[in-house]
């Protein structure tokens, strides 16, 4: 009984100690499985934080290039080429090893985009439609991608610039007030049968200028194409007379007859009107600009600036200019193909010789002795007094439209898409 129960006791012990063998391999495994899934799960999170990494620096560089859109937009009007860091280093992203980006001005009509736009390296062009060169509204298609390429992302959104000059001048010379001269003045405008529109008198007496229209037998000119960038160098009427070098002093022309000579007033000036003289300045200003004084000056002006800053040295071509207060002296500004508009807040007093290209627009009155040429329009909400001189005003449609499409750009409220 003894040996029996001695082995009893031997093989109880035996096989509590199988049992916690195998509760310790158990636990073993456990363990092993546990860390196994914890360091899955940390490589896991790392590859989706490392995701989100490249998913946010490719957005971020998307959202750069849109920027970028808006400053080339700006600077240089929609075309259809890519828009890349390199070109324009605007929105502070670089090549190989940063994120990077490409835009493209997309045609609003036709653009082509979808998931495939996008190409897989930024070295491909971005694909859609382009925008034609000089429209005015266009889908900016920007493309951004992470640091090692690995991302990609889509951002669109409709552009346009924003209209400089609404109500465009249709004649050469506009005023709410009077027109007086003692001096000369020359107006010519091929376009259409008016040359001096104004709420007041008329009061050319003791000149000795001219005002110019198309002969009624001469080609009927065809309107500027604003769309065709190439064509406008070369944009003249018939015998090219409307230009630099148009002769004012002749009235023997092929494709011209005068109009009013000093004190014989012929059909194509509007004098009196007392629906123009009825309008208070911010109207006035109103039927040009399409919103009021301040408004635009806080949007639409690239260049607001003092009176004594104008004349820097440069001829200012394609700006939008505000000049506060009243101005003395005219320097040469725009060109024909890169015109400015130029509003004083003042009177403008001009006594030496400038060409203003585009469209002069003065909140007071324009007067003095000199002899500026304009060709574009002239529109004062004050009187034109000219007491020597000449003043020279030909209108130019190709300036005054090209003009018209200067201004801030800006981005179409509702159009972003983030693909």
């Amino acid at each position: 009984m003894k040996n029996n129960h001695n082995l009893r006791l031997r093989l109880g012990s035996t096989q509590r100690g199988m049992a916690t063998v195998f509760v310790a391999i158990i636990l073993l495994i456990a363990a092993t499985l546990v860390a196994f899934f914890t360091a899955r799960s940390g490589v896991v999170e790392q590859q989706i934080t490392a995701n989100e990494i490249r998913s946010k620096q490719a957005l971020a560089a998307a959202e750069a290039g849109i920027q970028d859109a808006l400053w080339t937009l700006q600077e240089s009007g929609i075309s259809g080429i890519d828009i890349t860091p390199a070109t324009n280093n605007h929105g502070g992203f670089g090549g190989g090893g940063e994120p990077t980006y490409r835009v493209k001005f997309c045609d609003p009509n036709n653009p082509s985009i979808d998931e495939d736009t996008c190409p897989l390296a930024p070295n491909d062009p971005v694909q859609c439609t382009a925008a034609t060169a000089g429209v005015q509204q266009a889908i900016a298609a920007s493309c951004g991608w992470s640091d090692d390429r690995a991302a990609r992302h889509l951002v669109t959104n409709m552009m346009r610039n924003a209209p400089s000059l609404p109500g465009t001048p249709t004649n050469p010379v506009t005023t709410k007030g009077s027109v007086n001269v003692t001096g000369n003045v020359s107006v010519a405008n091929y376009f259409n049968n008016l040359t001096i529109w104004t709420g007041d008198t008329l009061n050319t007496t003791s000149a000795t200028g001219k005002t110019f229209i198309r002969k009624p037998s001469a080609t009927i000119p065809e309107n500027p194409n604003f769309s065709d960038p190439d064509s406008w160098a070369d944009y003249t009427p018939p015998e090219g007379e409307v230009n630099e070098n148009f002769n004012f002093a002749n009235c023997s022309s092929a494709n011209f007859i005068c109009g009013t000579q000093k004190d014989v007033q012929g059909p194509d000036v509007i004098d009196s009107d007392t629906s123009l003289a009825g309008l208070s300045d911010d109207e006035f200003f109103l039927n040009y600009f399409g919103t009021d004084a301040d408004s635009y000056r806080g949007t639409v002006v690239t260049s607001d600036i003092d009176a004594t800053s104008l004349d820097d040295g440069s001829n200012r071509a394609g700006e939008v200019i505000w000049v506060d207060g009243d101005l003395n002296g005219l320097p040469d500004l725009g060109t024909r193909t890169e015109p400015v508009i130029l509003i004083v807040d003042g009177d403008l007093d001009v006594s030496s010789n400038p060409e203003f290209n585009g469209v002069l627009y003065v909140r007071g009155d324009f007067e003095g002795s000199g002899t500026p040429r304009v060709n574009g329009a002239l529109v004062a909400e004050g009187s034109v007094n000219k007491s020597g001189g000449n003043i020279e005003v030909l209108y130019d449609p190709l300036a005054v439209g090209l003009a018209s499409r200067l201004g801030s750009a800006v981005s179409v409220p509702g159009t972003w898409r983030d693909w």
